[in-house]
């Protein structure tokens, strides 16, 4: 398994390849399941190749509400097949800090940033980095038991971040700072969030 690279009237291509050792080792069942995850990995890596990627145009406006689910990269996984690059291509830290430059934030605006338990020092760092000053969270209890290292995760922090002189919602207008509702897929997050 491997990743081809091919120039064709001057513009570079990708591809992914399967070698001989597929072949040899489809018999092997644990071997197939390596083969399945280092095919997962290769279209991870293939997907963040430089130039391959194709970025969306940036809104020419800037918006005085930011909503943020960055792609988090953990250092640690009990098994290869509970890694997050298996359900999406994560972000080191630093990159995902440099986005911030990107953000069509208006001089007053609030962001909304979504930082899962154990990412929650290098979310504060984010909320800095990208200009924002932190204020508050609200907590998405998912009512299902997942992952964890030190704890079985329920839960992600919904962080709250300031730019400028952004007010708060009138008293009539605000949520409670739990959020009860079923997680469903991978990373999708509840329907409240979005009115």
């Amino acid at each position: 398994m491997g990743i081809r690279k091919q120039v064709k009237k001057g513009k570079t291509y990708y591809a992914l390849y399967a070698g001989n050792k597929f072949v040899k080792h489809i018999g092997n069942a644990a071997a197939y399941r390596k083969y399945l995850k280092d095919i997962g990995r290769k279209e991870n890596e293939l997907a963040t190749l430089k130039g391959t990627v194709t970025q969306p145009t940036m809104p020419a406006s800037v918006f005085d509400v930011i909503y943020a689910d960055p792609p988090w990269q953990y250092d640690f996984a009990e098994t290869d097949s509970r890694a997050i690059e298996n359900q999406y291509s994560s972000m080191p830290l630093n990159q995902i800090k440099r986005l911030g430059k990107y953000i069509p934030a208006a001089e007053n605006a609030v962001l909304f940033l979504w930082a899962p338990a154990p990412k929650l020092r290098e979310a504060l760092e984010v909320l800095g980095a990208w200009g924002f000053t932190y204020r508050t969270n609200a907590i998405w209890d998912k009512e299902k038991i997942g992952m964890g290292y030190w704890f079985r995760g329920q839960h992600e922090l919904l962080l709250v971040g300031v730019k400028g002189e952004f007010s708060p919602p009138d008293a009539e207008a605000r949520y409670s700072s739990v959020i009860r509702e079923a997680r469903t897929n991978h990373s999708k997050k509840p329907e409240c969030v979005y009115t």
